[in-house]
């Protein structure tokens, strides 16, 4: 499968030897003004490397719109000065996670991953009582997880690309992650080899749910995934 990754300009994934350092080029563990949240961010990588037994972890995009957004381009190009990678691995090299359980636990605070959030947005004009519903449903349902809780749900069996949303721009709410090293073999896209080579950033153009039933319930209750 095609993935996306954003990679610290210094770091090459090419080089067996480098390690890869997540904390260590995170904005939210290192540079955030607020303290308490630089303190969560850390607790929550190291309770993920902590539960896989490894730090050697790749954070990968499973879209490449959602690479080259606006808020990604800020954040990883711009603050963190990274470099995007395009690799493609096999599904059974992939450790899929829950956006929403990972947003959660860094947070401290429910948040919708992107496919979520566009069935929330698309629906708020047609259906605002609906909408209003299904994210009060949604912040109930994750609130309500202690970080345990959290940890034993932000694994999945398979991704989750498909919610129900026609003419989604989103491919779903899971992440993906790779542990390094990477096979060259996998590498599609080198950006030291071919320089800046995305588009960004893009503009996003959300559909319009025309269907209140999508809203009824939020797709963490039955996940597919798990």
């Amino acid at each position: 499968m095609r993935l996306w990754t954003w990679q610290s300009k210094d770091f090459s994934l090419l080089d067996k030897s480098q390690k890869v350092e997540s904390i260590k080029h995170s904005f939210y563990v290192n540079k955030h003004p607020n303290l308490n949240i630089r303190k969560k961010h850390r607790e929550a990588y190291e309770k993920v490397f902590q539960k896989l037994d490894t730090n050697q972890l790749i954070w990968c995009f499973t879209n490449y719109n959602e690479s080259i957004e606006k808020a990604s381009i800020e954040e990883f190009e711009k603050i963190r000065h990274c470099l995007l990678w395009e690799i493609d691995v096999p599904d059974n090299e992939i450790i899929w996670y829950c956006n929403a359980a990972w947003n959660t636990l860094r947070t401290g605070e429910p948040a919708m991953p992107e496919g979520v959030w566009e069935i929330f947005h698309s629906s708020e004009y047609l259906f605002p009582k609906e909408a209003k519903r299904y994210e009060s449903e949604f912040n109930k349902f994750w609130s309500g997880n202690t970080i345990e809780d959290l940890l034993n749900l932000v694994f999945l069996k398979k991704a989750v690309f498909d919610l129900g949303l026609p003419n989604a721009r989103s491919t779903g709410c899971s992440g993906a992650l790779v542990i390094h090293p990477v096979d060259i073999q996998k590498i599609i896209k080198n950006p030291f080899e071919i320089g800046r080579w995305w588009n960004g950033p893009t503009q996003k153009n959300w559909p319009i749910n025309t269907d209140a039933n999508i809203l009824k319930i939020i797709p963490c209750r039955n996940c597919p995934g798990r």
